[in-house]
């Protein structure tokens, strides 16, 4: 897992499709389709549901994101006492 994975993960939730993660963070759909793919085989889990051009994040998808989610937030809050 790294980084770009994670933050690709991230905004493709936030944004609701991959499509629209892609032209946030101004790569392309393919860039971030395959960033999340690999992120699933090493976790070892589905984190979406993928109909049409929507995602929808499966139970473990939901459980990966709170965590990411609070990691973030531990980060920011951390670069911010420091």
């Amino acid at each position: 897992m790294n980084e770009l994975q994670v933050k690709y993960f991230l905004e493709t939730v936030e944004s609701g499709s991959i499509t629209q993660a892609a032209k946030n963070l101004f790569v392309s759909r393919p860039a971030v389709s395959k960033q999340i793919s690999e992120l699933e085989k090493e976790l070892g889990v589905p984190l979406f549901e993928r109909k049409n051009n929507m995602v929808v994040l499966t139970k473990g998808g939901k459980l990966f994101y709170d965590c990411f989610v609070q990691i973030r937030r531990n980060i920011e809050n951390t670069a911010v006492m420091a």
